[in-house]
């Protein structure tokens, strides 16, 4: 599962963040193609903006959203999502270094204050897409599951839960259609 936070420039303007200066990183861009980016994506070089039609050739996405932001919250997440732009990608996958960051350590950063499930790994603390996905499930969840695809189906929106739940362990005979 590939991880991506979508966000726009729009959002950044509505929480009002465009006094930073990582902003003016995007103020003279002569093709316009951070002004239509939607999302951020940790590819394979470096973090990027994407526009999300050509992040979406892929068979299995999870669209997780957190829950009950304050905008002061939405605020100091999307200036620190924007601040990552151009970062290198870390092939150490170690979320204790920030000069370097993988899609997973993405979310990790940009939402500091989640209490995040990490897993030791080749001597280095990691955190991966379903640890990412766990915390949209159980009986305090921090995050919403907002779309799943499976196998390149969309899975019913009101089977979210159940189906991210079964997918996490790896219960496939138990997907909602």
């Amino acid at each position: 599962m590939r991880i991506f936070v979508l966000l726009t420039l729009l959002a950044l303007n509505q929480a009002g963040a465009v006094e930073h200066d990582f902003r003016s990183r995007f103020a003279h861009d002569p093709t316009g193609s951070a002004a239509r980016s939607e999302m951020f994506e940790s590819a394979f070089r470096q973090l990027i903006l994407n526009r999300l039609d050509q992040f979406l050739n892929i068979d299995d996405m999870a669209i997780l959203r957190p829950r009950n932001l304050t905008d002061e919250q939405k605020r100091r997440y999307l200036i620190r999502a924007f601040s990552q732009v151009g970062k290198q990608y870390d092939f150490n996958f170690d979320v204790e270094t920030h000069r370097e960051i993988v899609c997973s350590e993405l979310a990790f950063v940009v939402f500091p204050d989640f209490e995040w499930p990490v897993e030791m790994s080749v001597g280095r603390y990691t955190v991966s897409p379903d640890h990412i996905a766990r915390l949209a499930v159980g009986d305090d969840p921090k995050l919403s599951p907002v779309l799943l695809i499976h196998d390149g189906r969309k899975l019913p929106v009101a089977s979210n839960r159940h189906n991210l739940t079964v997918l996490l362990q790896e219960l496939y005979d138990q997907i909602q259609y």
